[in-house]
C-alpha cells in the first residue's frame, strides 16, 4: 500500500516527503464487536444494572464533554481531509510533490505535535515541542482519493488545553464514520463513533478509560456500555436540551441520572 506524505504548507503537519514504495503501517483496529453492539444491544436493563454502571456513564460523560476527546481527533482528520482537498483537481487527480496520482488509494501518515498546556502555539519545526507537548500519530486511508471509513492511531501524552483545563491523553484511538467520506463533505456532520484506550487526565484528576462512545451531527452523545454480566446497552444524551436514555434490547426510553430513575416499556424502575 503506497504511503502518502504531505507537507507542513498542505496540511499543517510535520510530513514532509512523498513515497510510494510499500511499506508497514501500524494495522488497524477491529471494532466490528462495537459497531454491532450499537446495532443490536442485548442488556435488558432493570435498576440493578443501573445501580452498577450509572456512576460510571456519568464519570466517562464528564471526562469526554470536559476534554471534549472527540473534537481533538476529529479536527485532525478534518486539516488532512482541507489539505487534501486544497491538492485535489477537478478530475480527482492529488497533485503533490511533483506527483499527480488519479483517485490514489493509500495511506496519509501524519505526526501531529499538540499544543501543549501554554496558549501559545509550539514550533513544529523544534524538535523539542514533540518530548513537551506529546504527539498524535494518526493513520488516515484514501479510498480512491476520499477518506477511509476508519481512521486510528496513538496519543503520546498528548497535552492540550480546555478552557481553563489542562487536558491530556495517552493510549490508541480509532474513529469510524460508518462510509467513505468525500473530500468535501463535512465531516462533523456525521455519526462518528470513537474507541479509545488509555489514560486521560483532566488537570489533578486521572481516568483510565477503554470505551467506545458515538457523537452524531445532530448533538447526542451515546456511551457504550458492555457487561459480560448484563450483555450491553447504550446511554445516550441528547446535547441540546437535557433528555438523556438508554437503548437496550426492549428499545429506547427515558431516564435521568440525576434523580436514579428510568421509565421503560415495562414500567418505572429506579436505583
Amino acid at each position: 500500500m503506497p504511503r502518502l506524505f504531505t507537507t507542513t504548507t498542505l496540511l499543517l503537519l510535520s510530513a514532509v516527503s512523498l513515497s510510494c514504495d510499500s511499506i508497514d503501517v501500524p494495522p488497524p483496529p477491529d471494532i466490528e464487536d462495537v459497531l454491532a453492539a450499537y446495532a443490536d444491544p442485548t442488556a435488558n436493563v432493570r435498576g440493578e444494572v443501573m445501580t452498577e454502571f450509572a456512576p460510571y456513564i456519568e464519570t466517562v460523560r464528564n471526562g469526554i464533554e470536559e476534554a471534549k476527546l472527540a473534537d481533538l481527533f476529529l479536527a485532525l482528520v478534518i486539516k488532512v481531509q482541507r489539505g487534501l482537498n486544497e491538492a485535489t483537481n477537478e478530475d480527482g487527480t492529488l497533485d503533490l510533490a511533483g506527483l499527480s496520482i488519479p483517485f490514489p488509494n493509500g495511506v496519509v501518515e501524519v505526526k501531529h505535535i499538540c499544543p501543549g498546556w501554554e496558549p501559545e502555539q509550539p514550533d513544529e519545526t523544534d524538535e523539542r515541542s514533540d518530548r513537551a507537548n506529546g504527539v498524535l500519530d494518526m493513520v488516515v486511508p484514501l479510498k480512491s482519493g476520499s477518506i477511509g471509513t476508519l481512521v486510528w492511531g496513538i496519543a503520546d501524552e498528548c497535552r492540550f488545553l480546555e478552557g481553563d483545563t489542562r487536558a491530556s491523553f495517552d493510549g490508541p484511538f480509532a474513529m469510524h464514520f460508518g462510509k467513505i467520506v468525500g473530500l468535501r463533505e463535512r465531516i462533523e456532520d456525521l455519526s462518528i463513533t470513537f474507541a479509545i484506550a488509555g489514560n486521560l487526565r483532566l488537570d489533578d484528576d486521572e481516568l483510565m478509560i477503554e470505551q467506545s462512545f458515538r457523537v452524531t451531527g445532530t448533538g447526542r452523545l451515546e456511551i457504550l456500555i458492555e457487561s459480560d454480566d448484563f450483555g450491553s446497552f447504550v446511554y445516550f444524551f441528547e446535547l441540546v436540551g437535557s433528555t438523556q436514555g438508554i437503548r437496550d434490547t426492549t428499545g429506547s426510553f427515558g431516564c435521568n441520572l440525576e434523580i436514579s430513575e428510568c421509565r421503560s416499556p415495562s414500567g418505572t424502575f429506579r436505583w
